[in-house]
């Protein structure tokens, strides 16, 4: 077969390779989702790094189906047009015997290393959620650091379709996920989940890769494959006009007891004379599940519906009858299949051992349409793990409803960080704007709350947004600066305070009325709160725009002149 060749554009360089050191954000502009790749200049087609050019550094917007051809520490030649796979990095094998958490809310630790990212505290948000194990090697002491994609390159981005599903929440939607069916086999006594998909919306290929997650106990595939897509729905909702972007995220803390082999590159940090040792993870090389029953059922037969090789017509023929005699707890349940005779299709099933990799190590078979034409009857088996099971799955799918629904209400409405964005915008670029010693950053974003930072020479003070409709103004009592980590400690006790409030009062004016004291002993000085004005009801859709520039402008003039200069001057 002929090498794929991958056009990608980069200006002229000293040398012809370019190696992906990082994978940021997805961005979705114009109804196309691209991916940020950031790619060095490099000598050799090797793992080193001592020919990286580092003052060449490339940001390229790609589209998504990108990540399924590029892992960190891939190298790209520009001249042949292809991925030069290195055989370079360090092998480790990490044990995870209990919950593996998203780190949150702390700085990426490569931040600063002149191997690493240049600039990439600016490029890496402190929200980016990522991965932070061990190595099974104490003496070593090794932190192995990895990034969201990693892992999804692994599980599931390794074709286009896959991408797409996952990023737009129908990775679950092609299973009739909600009448999973259980039999038990007389031979050895397994229990094998019956699972439909349909094959107008997944093929066999795509649906034998996803059949294992709908079967890990806890529903932790499911949550895992649904999380993906209400992550970036939710990001997208809160984030800026024209500027919608974010780095992926996931639910994860229901895998348990497992083992990764990871590759990747070491990379130390130094502070205080004590040296940290890392590894930047480029990629999982096998996973195993090492509990000794990590799924509720021994096999899967997937059975594929609305298709030329399977039909809904089955009152022809008799069902087989293949389960023990038994006394379900659950009402049993029939299903009973057959296909076309009229189609000539062998009648071989097809296990994933022989086409598909599988990271699960569960035997999953696609029942063709002769297996199907020996219908035979599913019942629920006596097990009151399956019975719990089938009720978590119709509250899952129903709380899942709900967070769709309120995402489509979020969608909706005018988002108050757009609103915040613009105030920001404009205290930058209009008022602030003829004075050189003025700087307004623009939303900086925290988990709960986005915050923009004022400066007139060396005074500081602090906007902040909650999305309730009130940007908080404060200060350090001597207006110095306050690092990231301080206001993200900040922000978050502000948060907290919520716990305290009467249902429909408002987060910074209880702050300013009943909490003003607390923070002044921080050296924290509480300002009055600017109320974000409204934007008249009935106006057209290709008016809000404006409307929401326009209010901004005269909450930007308010805070200019009635918080900033009298703060400041």
């Amino acid at each position: 077969m002929k090498e794929k060749k991958i056009q990608i554009n980069f200006p002229e360089a000293k040398w012809k390779y370019w190696f992906l050191i990082w994978i940021g954000k997805i961005h979705y502009e114009s109804g196309e989702r691209k991916i940020e790749l950031y790619f060095y200049n490099k000598k050799d087609s090797t793992d080193y790094y001592d020919d990286i050019e580092f003052s060449n550094l490339q940001i390229k917007l790609l589209p998504v189906s990108f990540l399924s051809e590029f892992k960190i520490g891939y190298i790209y030649n520009v001249r042949e047009k292809r991925i030069e796979i290195t055989n370079g990095g360090y092998v480790f094998n990490i044990k995870i015997p209990k919950n593996l958490y998203l780190t949150k809310n702390k700085e990426f630790p490569l931040n600063g290393n002149p191997f690493f990212l240049k600039n990439a505290k600016d490029i890496i948000p402190l929200g980016f959620s990522y991965f932070k194990a061990f190595s099974n090697n104490r003496r070593e002491n090794r932190q192995i650091l990895i990034s969201p994609y990693t892992i999804l390159q692994f599980f599931l981005f390794n074709s286009d379709i896959l991408i797409k599903k996952a990023l737009c929440g129908e990775l679950i939607e092609g299973f009739n996920f909600k009448n999973i069916k259980y039999r038990q086999c007389e031979e050895n006594g397994d229990i094998v989940g019956l699972l439909e998909y349909d094959t107008q919306k997944i093929q066999k290929s795509d649906a034998v890769i996803l059949a294992p997650y709908f079967f890990l106990k806890n529903l932790a595939g499911i949550k895992f494959l649904r999380s993906i897509s209400t992550h970036v729905d939710k990001a997208f909702s809160d984030s800026l006009i024209g500027k919608k972007s974010t780095y992926l995220s996931f639910h994860w803390e229901d895998f348990i007891n497992y083992e990764l082999t990871i590759k990747g590159k070491p990379l130390y940090m130094e502070k205080d004379n004590e040296k940290t040792n890392y590894l930047l993870a480029y990629q999982i090389d096998s996973f195993r599940l090492k509990a000794p029953k990590p799924y509720t059922v021994d096999k899967i037969e997937l059975f594929p519906m609305n298709s030329t090789t399977s039909t809904d017509d089955r009152k022809n023929h008799t069902p087989k009858n293949v389960d023990r005699p038994l006394h379900p707890e659950t009402q049993g349940l029939s299903l009973t299949l057959n296909g076309d005779a009229t189609n000539n299709q062998p009648a071989v099933d097809f296990a994933i051992e022989n086409e598909y990799g599988n990271p699960f190590n569960i035997k999953v078979e696609v029942i063709k349409r002769e297996k199907q034409f020996q219908a035979y009857n599913a019942k629920y088996y006596a097990d009151k793990e399956i019975t719990e099971l089938t009720r978590e799955l119709e509250r899952f799918d129903n709380d899942s409803t709900i967070i769709r629904e309120n995402i489509k209400n979020i969608l909706v409405k005018i988002s108050k960080l757009e609103y915040f964005n613009e105030v920001a915008q404009a205290l930058k670029y209009k008022f602030t704007k003829n004075d050189s010693n003025f700087k307004v950053t623009l939303p900086y974003s925290f988990t709960d709350f986005y915050i923009v930072e004022i400066s007139y020479l060396s005074k500081y003070m602090y906007l902040i947004e909650f999305k309730n409709g009130i940007i908080g103004v404060f200060n350090a009592s001597k207006l110095n600066k306050l690092s990231t980590e301080k206001l993200n400690s900040i922000g978050n006790q502000f948060i907290f305070e919520k716990d305290e409030i009467e249902k429909g009062k408002v987060l910074w004016t209880y702050i300013k009325n009943v909490c003003e004291e607390k923070y002044r002993q921080q050296d924290i000085i509480i300002k009055q709160g600017v109320k974000h004005l409204n934007i008249p009801k009935g106006i057209k859709e290709d008016e809000i725009d404006n409307a929401i520039k326009e209010a901004a402008y005269k909450t930007a003039e308010n805070i200019y002149t009635n918080r900033i200069m009298s703060t400041i001057f």
